[in-house]
């Protein structure tokens, strides 16, 4: 469903299924990876970081998810 919203742009309504669904599974990292990535998007770079940082704790050998960490980082010291 939060896919669907996302696709759609209607990006309050996925942050707030893939916030319930971490409710349910708060280990799936790709959840953690979604919700980082669209505030990275929404250029809600503090947002972004907090969720990477989450998401960091439960894989911490991600590169993925430190390479959105540093992304979020610079957008943020840019704006």
């Amino acid at each position: 469903m939060a896919n669907a919203h996302y696709g759609k742009g209607e990006h309050d309504n996925a942050i707030e299924c893939w916030k319930k669904a971490l409710d349910i599974k708060p280990d799936k990292i790709e959840t953690w990876y979604n919700i980082a990535v669209l505030y990275y998007e929404l250029e809600k770079f503090d947002l972004s970081i907090e969720y990477c940082k989450k998401a960091l704790e439960i894989k911490p050998d991600s590169s993925v998810l430190q390479r959105l960490l540093n992304a979020a980082t610079k957008g943020k010291e840019d704006t």
